[in-house]
């Protein structure tokens, strides 16, 4: 469907599937470069999909109806980016929403009333909030909100100073390049910092969380928690459990709860403080210092220090 229209604040709604029928409709494109605001019906069946909306002067997009939907936005070749800002499916009741926008570059609010959402959109300082159920969420580079709400959700961001919160579940969330602060509550959550200052706190579970450069704070709750230090100087505090810290550069700051940690360094003058447990603690090439609290623990030493210095191990008073 091609539509041509004066350019003045126009509108567009597309009712896809049928009630009547109870069917759904797939593969719709339309060629709308001239509508400023769309409303998407999504009726009859479960299963609709618009896959090819060229909207280059799009900027609103509402989305209501009680079926399944996806809906892909892309720009001609007349332009690079779409002006998109807004994507409200607050009305849509469907079980799950799929909106794909890369080219929308403007910074765009999301926001639906369904059971899942999967959501990519392009740079900008986007805005999504996902739902209780699965999301996807994908963000281009931008100073990023997004807030997810219960079940297994996987949010992948982009550059900038992006703030990404998930309630419980098994989350799996990346962080880009920039101070990142990330949330996530209880469960077995896997997250990735990138570069930069990152904020990562994460409630009970069994915790993956890596950072692979820039100087982390990282807290963890009571749970089986892993985490990786590969570059920066970073701030670890973990809770009781069998926590696992494997340290190979950067000079770190490490406190652990009671439980059979495992501590590993490779490099750096790091300061190890675990708490009650049989832990183990196999030091580096640096000069760390190790208070192994209340247990009986093991710490490995062999390795020396610059200069021939042995680390330093702390006596419990």
């Amino acid at each position: 469907m091609t539509l041509a229209t004066d350019g003045a604040a126009d509108s567009l709604n597309v009712h896809l599937g049928s009630d009547t029928t109870q069917s759904a409709v797939t593969g719709v494109t339309v060629d709308a470069v001239e509508i400023e605001s769309a409303l998407i019906a999504s009726k009859g069946a479960d299963g609709n999909t618009l896959t090819d909306f060229e909207a280059d002067s799009l900027t609103e997009l509402t989305i209501i109806g009680s079926k399944t939907l996806s809906v892909t936005l892309n720009d001609s070749a007349a332009v690079a980016t779409i002006p998109l800002t807004t994507v409200d499916a607050s009305g849509f009741t469907g079980a799950s929403l799929t909106v794909t926008a890369v080219e929308a570059d403007s910074g765009v609010t999301v926001t639906t009333g369904s059971d899942a959402l999967t959501v990519t959109v392009g740079d900008g300082a986007n805005d999504i909030t996902g739902t209780a159920g699965n999301d996807s969420i994908t963000t281009g580079s931008g100073a990023d909100t997004i807030v997810s709400y219960g079940g297994d959700d996987t949010i992948v961001a982009g550059n900038g100073a992006n703030t990404i919160t998930a309630t419980d579940g098994e989350n799996n969330v990346t962080g880009g390049s920039g101070v990142d602060t990330i949330t996530v509550g209880d469960g077995n959550n896997t997250i990735a910092g990138g570069a930069g200052a990152d904020v990562i706190v994460a409630g009970a579970g069994a915790n993956t969380i890596t950072n692979t450069s820039g100087n982390a704070t990282i807290t963890a709750g009571s749970g089986n928690n892993t985490v990786t230090n590969t570059a920066g100087d970073s701030t670890i505090t973990l809770g009781g459990g069998t926590n696992t810290v494997n340290l190979t550069a950067g000079n770190s700051t490490v406190v652990t709860g009671d439980g059979a940690d495992d501590i590993n360094i490779t490099a750096g003058n790091n300061d190890i403080t675990s708490g009650g447990g049989n832990d183990t603690i196999s030091l580096g090439s640096g000069n760390d210092t190790v208070d192994a609290g209340a247990g009986t623990d093991a710490v490995d030493f062999r390795s020396r220090g610059a200069l021939g210095r042995a680390p330093s191990l702390v006596p419990r008073q």
